[in-house]
């Protein structure tokens, strides 16, 4: 029996490694899609930063073709959309403040892709 029981424990060695290196990999191939899912969260943020902005302006100025203030709704989403802003860059807050926002976004109907 101490002959067989070598080589049993030599493969399933073999077989805890191999699935190590699988689990090593998937866990790379994941962190490397969330940083890029973050980066591309943050240049949507930063767009739509720049436009919130550039309407405001456009608002406050005299000039600025007669378009009134910014209404409550959208000094509301202005407020959500720093928020998430806030979040993306600060990953450490963990996946679950990212859902929290997701879905306290859609509850609000601000939730459109």
């Amino acid at each position: 029996p101490p002959a067989r029981v070598a080589p049993a424990l030599h493969s399933s060695c073999d077989d805890l490694r191999a699935l190590e290196d699988e689990r090593e990999v998937s866990v790379a191939l994941r962190l490397r899609h969330c940083q890029s899912r973050q980066l591309q969260l943050s240049h949507r943020i930063v767009a739509l930063a720049a436009a919130v902005e550039s309407s405001r302006l456009a608002r406050a100025e005299p000039r600025g073709g007669g378009e009134a203030p910014l209404s409550k709704g959208e000094r509301a989403w202005v407020d959500r959309l720093r928020g998430v802003a806030s979040a993306v860059r600060q990953p450490g807050q963990g996946a679950a403040r990212l859902h929290a926002l997701a879905s306290s976004i859609a509850l609000q109907g601000g939730g459109g892709a």
